[in-house]
């Protein structure tokens, strides 16, 4: 521990409000947001103090920037100005604050000691609900706790992908052996809500980490190995209590059952006519969309007009991208994938460009990826990121880890003139 790690009030409260903030997130609690206006007051205060952002971290900004207020214009144009007040709109409001909360990761971010771990105690949230789950057996999917199974399972399994990563930058073998069960708690709340699009993301993810280790630690590619093998072999043994082979084999069965047997009441089904009414949507207005919160209204059209199947009036279309081109167009689409790309290319750039970087800050770049891959896994099948729990762990994460990576840079550069 350097003299930049000591004890001090500050960095405890700080470590205290951002784990709370993490874990809250992985648990959906919906009093996260006191945490995180915290935070922007703390770094308010800091405000006058801090130096110029680096271009990637204007990018970011800007680019949440952008996308905030092209909802915003989009909502005062369609006349629905009560949505500025409604969930959907909460989970964006505070992209306007980035600039304020990055004084204050800036001072943690002088190396990445504060930042892995506090991404290792954030661990509690998802160790709390898996104990809660087990307390409840049998799960009831739609039932509580299982209640939102898709976004409790995918959270779980982001934050399982996340701490993967953790587990394998930590040098301790007992930490490490830790940080792994705890991976495998967020992946194993993930296979227990039946939640199929999260286990796209996990094998992704491996694979992604598979190939940074062989090129950058191929000693570490055992803890890999066998912590896939433990996955793998904790399946195979509670195979019947879990949902997998129901899950998949409903999906095969939906699937056939609409293709040649036109039955379209059911989960792949009706997500296929969500889809099918999206594609309408967007060219009938493929630039600016039909307006912020407005598929419902989309679906009940093309119901009416007969393009899709009657069936229940769905607020998204369980797709994410579907989802931004018909309420936002092709415009708010590109907005926010140039702020939801920006971190996962600089983190790349970075890996490209510093070979020799320490490992730990290596690997703050491949978790910044992974955490993209699965997120952009995730908006496949759900309205994700309308929801301010993976607005807030992605915004947070991505930003503090940039700074840790620019900060590196540029101590580099200071020291090659120096």
């Amino acid at each position: 521990m350097t003299a930049n790690h000591t004890f001090q009030i500050k960095n405890y409260i700080f470590l205290i409000t951002i784990v709370l903030l993490l874990a809250g997130n992985s648990i959906l609690n919906r009093h996260t947001d006191y945490l995180l206006l915290m935070m922007i007051l703390w770094g308010a205060f800091l405000y006058r103090k801090s130096t110029p952002m680096d271009g990637f971290t204007k990018l970011f900004t800007l680019g949440g920037y952008f996308f905030l207020i092209f909802i915003s214009l989009s909502i005062f144009f369609y006349n629905n100005i009560k949505l500025y007040f409604d969930w959907q709109y909460d989970s964006y409001r505070w992209l306007a604050f980035i600039p304020l909360i990055i004084p204050l990761l800036k001072v943690y971010s002088k190396d990445s000691y504060w930042f892995w771990l506090a991404l290792s105690l954030s661990a509690i949230g998802i160790i709390y609900y898996e104990l809660l789950l087990l307390a409840n057996l049998p799960l009831i999917r739609g039932e509580y706790p299982m209640d939102i199974p898709i976004l409790r399972g995918n959270m779980g399994m982001l934050f399982g992908i996340i701490l993967l990563i953790v587990a394998f930058q930590n040098e301790s073998r007992v930490k490490k052996i830790l940080l792994f069960i705890s991976s495998f708690v967020g992946v194993w709340i993930s296979i227990q809500s039946g939640s199929r699009g999260g286990w796209l993301a996990y094998l992704l993810a491996l694979l992604t980490t598979a190939i940074f280790l062989s090129q950058n630690h191929r000693k570490k590619m055992r803890y890999l190995v066998l912590y896939t093998i433990f996955i793998f072999g904790a399946i195979t043994i509670f195979w019947e209590q879990l949902p997998i082979s129901d899950r998949l084999q409903g999906a095969y069965s939906d699937v056939l059952n609409y293709y040649y047997h036109d039955k379209h009441l059911s989960s792949v089904g009706s997500r296929l006519e969500l889809f099918k009414s999206s594609y309408y949507s967007w060219l009938e207005k493929p630039f600016f969309g039909w307006g912020w919160d407005q598929f419902s209204k989309t679906l009940q059209i093309n119901i009416d007009n007969g393009l899709i199947k009657e069936m229940r009036i769905w607020g998204h279309p369980h797709n994410y991208y579907f989802l931004l081109l018909v309420e936002l167009g092709l415009i708010g689409f590109l907005i926010f994938m140039f702020f939801f790309l920006t971190p996962a290319i600089r983190s790349l750039q970075f890996l490209i460009r510093n070979k020799k970087a320490p490992n730990k800050i290596r690997y703050v770049s491949l978790l910044i990826i992974v955490m993209t891959e699965a997120i952009a896994e995730f908006m496949l099948s759900n309205d994700t990121m309308t929801r301010k729990y993976f607005v807030y762990t992605f915004v947070l994460v991505s930003l503090w880890g940039m700074l840790i990576m620019h900060n590196h840079e540029k101590s580099i550069k200071n020291n090659a003139h120096g």
